[in-house]
Formats: C-alpha cells, structure tokens, sequence
C-alpha cells in the first residue's frame, strides 16, 4: 500500500500574530489621527469656494451697475440675506460677511471685494481686486 506524505504546514506563533497586529494598529492609529485634519481641510476648502461664489457674484453685480451699498450678508448656501430682514433672522442664518469698496477716481475703475466667515468673529476671509468696465459706476 502506498503511503500519501503528510504535509504539514507550521502555521503563525502567537509572537507572528501579535507583531502583525501591532503593525496594523499603529498604522490605523496614524490614519485616524490624519482624519480629523483632513476633515478640517475639507470644511475650509468649501467656505474659500463658497466665498469665492459670492465674489463673483458682486463683481458681476457691480458690472451690470446694479445699486451699490457697499456691504451685504449671506446664508451658508451663498444667497444674499436682504437687509431689510429681520436682526433675529441674519444673526442666525448669516455666514459670510461681504464688503466692497468701489474706486472710481482710478483708471479703470477698480473695486475692492473682501468676503469673510463666520460673521461674528472671522477666521476666513479671501479678498480680490475687480478691475470695472468703464460704463460701471
């Protein structure tokens, strides 16, 4: 009769499992503790861009001629929060706060546009200088 050879296969100790699993932990532990800053970088990416929309926004306003007041209030969404509203309603709905200032005596005109968040105590803010056709006020 012929005899099959038996084949054994050692398997891991327990030193092999543990090391593997302390490999595995620390590289976990690292992608973990890079979740919280990429979570940040992500919130203030979509408030620049945000507040980018919103400086466009005016500086196609102030292009078109439309009435200039120089400053105005806006939602988390980008819509402008008239001034007319409510204190109660744009203190708890207004996030980006917008300023611009026009210099006709410059050739071309020129506007100074600065959009800042949140509008109670900044901590972002991106500013552009519009350079206006001259038929803008």
């Amino acid at each position: 009769m012929r005899q099959i050879p038996h084949i054994s296969s050692p398997g891991f100790s327990l030193v092999e499992v543990t090391l593997a699993l302390g490999i595995v932990t620390f590289g976990l532990i690292a992608v973990m503790g890079l979740l919280p800053t990429g979570l940040n970088l992500a919130k203030q990416s979509a408030d620049e861009v945000a507040a980018v929309n919103i400086m466009t926004g005016i500086s196609l306003s102030l292009e078109k001629g439309s009435p200039v007041d120089g400053k105005a209030t806006f939602n988390a969404d980008g819509m402008r929060i008239p001034t007319t509203a409510d204190p109660s309603y744009v203190a708890m709905h207004a996030t980006y706060a917008a300023r611009w200032d026009i210099r006709s005596n410059s050739v071309p005109p020129t506007a100074l546009i600065t959009v800042s968040w949140p509008v109670t105590n900044s901590i972002g803010s991106v500013e552009s200088i519009v350079v206006l056709s001259q038929g803008s006020p």
